[in-house]
């Protein structure tokens, strides 16, 4: 990396709203004056950085938007800065990341980072998945975005004709997953569950599996950008349930597992109930779909439904709704992986044993009837029996979920 900046610019869309600067390794934001007077007191960033003369230690809301694991080091490795070093990470990486945000060095020439794309032929889409490996995030020394978690992806541009890479902080449409080499047909798997989301109206997201080189890989559209008549794409702002709630990328797991030396602390799904009663612009409305969410969850076996894969979506300053379904992989069906819950529901840690009983326990955490979250996981296993029928019939997933379901409705 150049030389380290004295500040950094955060904007939401194109509007200037703080500064970010260090102090011995410590970050400080400031929001704008303009921004003060304007949204005191309300949720604009994150719904734990409210707006108010701060300073505001941005650490765990930044980590959050970075990879983690080897791909944040070899992240850093690129930019010549230490893992930890988030100031240093979202300095380099830090114009297209997950939302509305884009952070900025003032003191760069404007020529000087200028967005575009790249457009990619057949033969470069299957050199830079081939390259992903060694190469995290397809990242080249032009450039500048960040995804996170600890799966290895590559970001990517629809420009009407086939697929371009960002340079310059051009903004990603697209997200590519490789298939993994540990768990062969993963990610068809969750092209499944999310068609499956999709159906009982959870998820907004497309996906579709293609073949590329020898590889499978899964291709999501993003939630967070839009993309208009003439292809301009602009920025949604979303955040994660461990940056709403101020929590580090460390602890998106509510109980620890000592044999994956897993961490624990992390988001419950009544805290994400909480979230949603104090910052939603239509509260009630949201808890039900967190209520189908958490039903969801159980009935496609997936327990890696922790708090860096539940989002919220800030749909004006001060208020939000719960995000569309992303991530959702059916772990049950492969024999390495765990069906123990990332969020527990009810108390249930296995997620085989949420029948409607352990809606009802949940329900009296969350502080709503407990007949209601039960009537919404009762309309929602329904509709998934449905939804089903849209998978080919020797679907292993198809397979589960019917069985899951049939379970559930007669707890």
């Amino acid at each position: 990396m150049a030389e380290r900046p004295k500040s950094l610019e955060v904007f939401l869309a194109d509007e200037l709203v703080g500064t970010i600067t260090e102090h011995r390794r410590k970050m400080q934001l400031r929001y704008d004056d303009a921004v003060l007077k304007k949204y005191r007191g309300l949720s604009l960033l994150s719904c734990s950085l409210p707006v108010n003369s701060g300073p505001h230690d941005p650490t765990n809301f930044l980590d959050g938007v970075l990879p983690e694991g080897d791909f944040r080091a070899g992240l850093a490795a690129r930019a010549g800065v230490t893992a930890n070093d988030t100031y240093g990470l979202i300095a380099q990486y830090g114009r297209d990341i997950a939302g509305a945000i884009s952070i900025r060095d003032p003191q760069r020439p404007i020529e000087s980072i200028r967005p575009s794309a790249l457009p990619l032929s057949e033969d470069d889409l299957r050199a830079e998945v081939e390259a992903l490996p060694t190469r995290p995030l397809g990242v080249h020394d032009d450039s500048e975005l960040s995804i996170a978690g600890l799966q290895n992806k590559l970001l990517l541009v629809a420009d009407g004709s086939g697929w371009a890479r960002p340079i310059g902080g051009q903004l990603s449409t697209h997200i590519l997953k490789l298939d993994s080499q540990a768990h062969p047909g993963v990610v068809r798997a969750e092209a499944e569950v999310m068609l499956l989301a999709k159906a009982v109206g959870l998820t907004s997201v497309d996906v579709e599996v293609v073949a590329i080189g020898a590889i499978d890989c899964l291709i999501v559209e993003r939630f967070d950008r839009v993309v208009d008549s003439d292809g301009q794409v602009s920025r949604v702002h979303q955040e994660d349930a461990c940056q709403a709630l101020g929590l580090r990328y460390e602890q998106k797991y509510e109980l620890p597992d000592r044999g994956r030396f897993r961490g624990g602390g992390g988001p419950e799904f009544s805290q994400i109930a909480g979230l949603l009663d104090a910052y939603s612009v239509s509260p009630l409305h949201d808890l039900d779909r967190l209520a189908q969410v958490a039903t969801f969850t159980a009935l496609t076996g997936n327990s890696d439904a922790h708090g860096k894969n539940l989002a919220l979506l800030h749909v004006r300053p001060g208020g939000v709704r719960l995000a569309p379904l992303y991530d959702t992989v059916p772990t049950i069906l492969f024999p390495r992986l765990k069906d123990e819950a990332a969020m527990t529901i009810g108390g249930a840690v296995d997620l085989a044993l949420v029948g409607k009983e352990a809606l009802r326990r949940e329900a009296r955490h969350w502080n709503v009837d407990p007949d209601r979250m039960v009537a919404e996981g009762v309309e929602l296993a329904e509709q998934l029996a449905d939804g089903c029928a849209a998978l080919d019939s020797t679907s292993a997933v198809r397979q589960m979920v019917e069985e899951r379901v049939e379970r559930f409705l007669a707890s």
